[in-house]
């Protein structure tokens, strides 16, 4: 009989679960659309004038420009950042929610996107261009792009974009030092790593970075990391990763604040952490997959083209571990991503940090206590390379975006060391 009730209590609260994320999704998806079609909403002659008077950044800066050369994360991607224009830009080919959903672009024959947009807006082809849908993707960016195309120019956007993402930085900081030092010296280091000037730099950066510190302040000031309902929040951060975002970074979006939840409730136990870990790193992932999912279902039902066999042929694309017909080993893929950290500043970094904990050690005032609470930011360290063994071509073919992945392993790892290291005279206070 006790055994029936507990059967009973487990699957009432299956159900109730799987009824909540239905009605969550659902919701998404409705907002989501909406606000895709307010955004094609408005007028095209106001974005365009602003376009025109942007074309000398394009014309400045080619996509292998960075403003720290041969320093890989000081590159804003250009190519992208051209692409989400030629959205914005586009004609009105139809009804707002036909346009809305499918998202068209603008491109001239023979010419990449910054190119396209130099000859169309400061050489007059804008005639000659074509239009194509690119219904796989959400394209949520459009929301603020369009709008902000309507006010002022490429350049204007990038100021407002620092201000705005230095704020959120600063905020997400503040909130973290009233919790733990050590996570917010932890959180700021992996920030450093994804470059904030690039990512003001950048439309196609901003998405992730800005997430990720909504999330942040959220999880952290309204402490939500105590809730029985926090799942809801990282499967709202998967939900808005989907909808902004363009397959950059999206570990970040999901790692980051994990390992916050998890340094903070630390005192609930490793097993239980773990647990957590799963639960939350679940519900992001549905939350991301059924956005994604959804707007294919919507493309497929509501245009001519066939959203649903194109996203899973991509997906499947991504995922090979060929290019070009040549095998993609683990090896070379994790060559490609980790590259990258193959520079003067973060050999520095390292250096100093080593230093910083041997001088601490050396001088007595710390102590090594190894603490069981580092198995589970260990775990969500690796979560960065699983990505990039599951979608081995999109990593080592893109492997600058891909990186980035890599800000979740520095704070965890720099979180890992910190705790750690405990004040000498304590030491024997400590049992763990």
């Amino acid at each position: 009989m006790k055994s029936q009730k507990i059967i009973t209590f487990f699957s009432h609260k299956f159900t109730k679960r799987i009824l909540e994320i239905i009605v969550i999704l659902f919701i998404a998806l409705i907002a989501g659309m909406l606000s895709m079609f307010a955004a094609y909403s408005i007028p095209i002659s106001k974005i365009q004038a602003h376009v025109t008077e942007s074309i000398d950044i394009l014309e400045n800066e080619s996509d292998s420009y960075g403003f720290a050369p041969r320093v890989s994360t000081s590159y804003p991607d250009h190519i992208t950042d051209a692409l989400m224009i030629c959205e914005a830009v586009a004609p009105r080919t139809a009804s707002v929610i036909d346009d809305a959903i499918n998202a068209n672009w603008i491109s001239l024959d023979s010419y990449n996107n910054v190119q396209t947009l130099i000859n169309a807006f400061g050489k007059g082809m804008y005639d000659k261009t074509t239009v194509t849908p690119y219904p796989r993707y959400w394209h949520g960016y459009l929301i603020f792009l369009k709008p902000l195309l309507a006010c002022m120019s490429y350049s204007e956007i990038r100021i407002l974009a620092m201000w705005v993402q230095l704020a959120l930085l600063c905020l997400a900081i503040h909130e973290l030092l009233k919790k733990d030092r050590k996570l917010a010296i932890a959180f700021f280091t992996s920030f450093l790593f994804l470059n904030p000037i690039t990512s003001a730099l950048s439309i196609q950066y901003a998405s992730i970075y800005c997430i990720t510190l909504l999330f942040t302040i959220i999880l952290v000031r309204y402490n939500v990391y105590l809730s029985e309902k926090c799942w809801i929040l990282f499967m709202i951060a998967g939900i808005s990763t989907a909808f902004f975002d363009l397959l950059t970074y999206p570990v970040v979006a999901l790692g980051i604040p994990l390992i916050i939840f998890t340094a903070l409730t630390s005192e609930m136990g490793i097993r239980k952490n773990i647990k957590k870990i799963f639960e939350h790193s679940l519900s992001f992932s549905i939350g991301y997959a059924g956005m994604w999912g959804g707007k294919w279902i919507i493309a497929s039902l509501f245009t001519d083209n066939n959203t649903i066999d194109n996203a899973i042929s991509q997906i499947s694309y991504r995922m090979t571990a060929e290019e070009s017909s040549q095998p993609l080993t683990v090896t070379y893929v994790l060559r490609q991503v980790l590259m990258h950290l193959n520079n003067k500043p973060m050999k520095i970094f390292v250096l100093m940090f080593a230093l910083i904990v041997f001088l601490s050690l050396l001088c007595q005032k710390r102590i090594v206590v190894i603490s069981k609470n580092i198995i589970p930011m260990l775990l969500i360290a690796l979560y960065p390379f699983a990505w990039y063994i599951l979608v081995r071509n999109h990593s080592a073919t893109h492997s600058r975006l891909e990186q980035r992945e890599l800000a979740v392993t520095i704070m965890a790892l720099i979180f890992s060391v910190l705790i750690n290291l405990k004040p000498k005279a304590l030491s024997h206070h400590i049992s763990k």
